[in-house]
């Protein structure tokens, strides 16, 4: 099972989200970027300097589960929000984060029981936060979408 992780609050610069794969924007597959974050900062490498980077001890993690789009547009309490959805979970609920959308980051001042309406005629309703205190940025919420919500993703 995929687990969110905190993600950063600042907005993607515009042109720098892959849109495509590597080879499409005339990159091998090792020329993508990489982040290294170590106890005294972070730097953007390419992947095929990874072993330069490495140590004996340190963790590397391996994501391979397939990149699918999961931004819905929505509204919350009249005000425009994004449902990013993250993973499903055994019972059909979905992990989601509420975002504004001028990027300036995550809302953290929903309630369970909370609904947004998705653009689309769909909707999501917040069932209980994901984190056990603090503030609320990842929730486990009922998602209602025309067709499935696989579908109405793509």
């Amino acid at each position: 099972m995929m687990v969110p992780v905190a993600s950063s609050t600042r907005p993607l610069p515009t042109g720098r989200p892959a849109s495509m794969p590597p080879e499409e924007r005339g990159l091998r597959r090792d020329e993508v970027r990489l982040l290294v974050v170590r106890p005294g900062g972070m730097e953007h490498v390419r992947f095929f300097e990874i072993g330069d980077h490495l140590q004996p001890g340190d963790v590397l993690v391996v994501n391979t589960s397939a990149t699918r789009p999961s931004a819905l547009d929505g509204s919350w309490g009249g005000r425009p929000v994004v449902v990013h959805l993250s993973t499903e979970m055994d019972d059909g609920s979905w992990l989601v984060e509420l975002r504004r959308p001028d990027g300036s980051g995550p809302i953290v001042d929903a309630s369970a029981g909370d609904g947004i309406d998705l653009d689309e005629s769909g909707r999501v309703v917040l069932e209980r936060p994901w984190a056990p205190a603090g503030p609320q940025r990842v929730w486990r919420a009922a998602v209602a979408a025309p067709g499935g919500v696989r579908r109405h993703l793509r």
